[in-house]
């Protein structure tokens, strides 16, 4: 099953490497950039909160603590995971912008982004 796996996303990351697009290509970098991830999502929540006039910000406060909790964990398993990134364990595959040198599994931004929008979602449910 894990090379099923495995050639399942090898033919998605071949597949994705023969589709560019300049426009398409544009707006991942800029969904890629840092602060579109967490930092907006507690700015949002601390809006949330300014809105409700509330001397301690719970929605940003939360989304801090539990972006430090996912980062932790997400650091811990990209340790024990190991997986390189697909630029460097395949090199026909062509990077778009910079390639970190941290393991790429699991997402560090997809992970800290969901722990902040689970946050704020719980504090402020219309958000």
């Amino acid at each position: 099953m894990l090379e099923a796996l495995r050639a399942l996303d090898g033919a998605a990351a071949s597949f994705a490497e023969t589709f560019r697009w300049e426009p398409l290509t544009l707006v991942f970098l800029a969904a890629s950039a840092w602060w579109v991830k967490w930092p907006l999502i507690a700015a949002i929540g601390a809006c949330g909160d300014a809105s409700c006039r509330r001397r301690c910000p719970r929605a940003a406060v939360s989304a801090l603590l539990a972006i430090g909790a996912s980062a932790l964990l997400v650091t811990v398993l990209k340790q024990t995971v190991d997986r390189a990134r697909p630029s460097l364990a395949d090199s026909g595959i062509d990077p778009i912008g910079i390639v970190p040198a941290s393991a790429s599994f699991p997402s560090g931004h997809a992970a800290t982004a969901f722990a902040a929008a689970v946050a704020v979602g719980l504090v402020h449910p219309r958000l």
